[in-house]
């Protein structure tokens, strides 16, 4: 049985994991050591399988012909995918080196998404299980602009909408209300729930 100490000392070694937790060398470490877990639970089996048809039926629904993606991952979602036009962002080079090699037609760029180079639009924007990662506020947000800054026609989003209290993971505010205070003319739907997290699908304002 923990005793208070214990539960103490446990808060504080969880509060200093929190603080040194850096984003690049933790997914770096991950896919050179864990490539079966891969960018997580989220996107594996049955959430997969979700998000791969959520993805499918925004491209047949909308005519995606090309997609950003943010914080990409592995790709084990899209990777089987038929996409004119696909761009890709990672902060880590492990597994942008490794989606090259599986989907050499795709384009990828390994960078942190507040200093992407992509320009212009794409039809739809994903930006899937990155935000609950941004170790500051700032970011978090940076993340939800960039996501708005590029989106076409339709952006698939999900974040938390309370403390999930994992130590690699963040929260700053209810997803949703997150989107309607940057994007208050978008339209917004709600479309899956999984592992704690919401899911969005965002159509920008077609107001000039």
């Amino acid at each position: 049985m923990k005793t208070i100490l214990d539960r103490f000392a446990a808060k504080i070694a969880r509060k200093i994991k929190r603080r040194r937790f850096d984003n690049k060398e933790f997914w770096n470490t991950r896919y050179r050591t864990d490539m079966e877990m891969g960018s997580g639970p989220g996107s594996r089996n049955e959430n997969l399988v979700l998000k791969r048809n959520l993805i499918a039926d925004c491209m047949e629904s909308y005519g995606v012909t090309s997609i950003l993606d943010l914080g990409c991952g592995d790709i084990e979602i899209i990777r089987d995918l038929e996409i004119g036009q696909y761009h890709g962002v990672d902060i880590s080079d492990v597994v942008i080196d490794r989606n090259r090699t599986i989907r050499p037609d795709f384009n990828f760029e390994c960078n942190a998404i507040r200093d992407i180079t992509f320009e212009g639009k794409a039809d739809l924007v994903l930006c899937l299980d990155v935000l609950i990662h941004q170790k500051s506020r700032e970011d978090y947000e940076t993340v939800i602009k960039t996501a708005f800054k590029h989106v076409g026609k339709v952006a698939l989003i999900s974040g938390y909408a309370k403390s999930d209290g994992g130590w690699n993971v963040f929260f700053y505010e209810d997803i949703e209300a997150t989107i309607r205070r940057i994007a208050p003319d978008s339209s917004l739907s709600h479309v899956a729930s999984y592992r704690d997290t919401e899911l969005f699908a965002v159509v920008p304002s077609r107001s000039p």
